[in-house]
């Protein structure tokens, strides 16, 4: 993982774009688990991976939504980055706080 979420319990970010290539860098393609709250207010958790692929323009404003695999569902989720609450990857729980 990158030294911000090596070393840090709270993920503090304040843009989405800079948030998920943080992300991207430092999780690759290795499997994690992600909660977050869905548009009808109801929390979700999932473990999956996450997608880096031409699939990505296929959604409006992909800046806003990370692409994942989610391994219980098998196919793909698309989570949107300002309702992640927390990740837990490699052994580590990461809480999410935008800025």
């Amino acid at each position: 993982m990158t030294n911000q979420l090596q070393t840090q319990t709270t993920f503090y970010y304040n843009g989405t774009s800079s948030a998920r290539d943080t992300l991207r860098n430092a999780l690759g393609d290795k499997f994690f688990s992600v909660r977050w709250t869905k548009n009808d207010g109801t929390e979700s958790y999932r473990n999956c991976r996450l997608i880096s692929t031409a699939a990505d323009a296929n959604t409006r404003n992909i800046d806003d939504y990370l692409l994942v695999w989610s391994v219980s569902d098998k196919e793909y989720r698309l989570v949107r980055f300002d309702t992640i609450s927390e990740l837990k990857a490699r052994g580590r729980q990461i809480k999410f706080k935008k800025l």
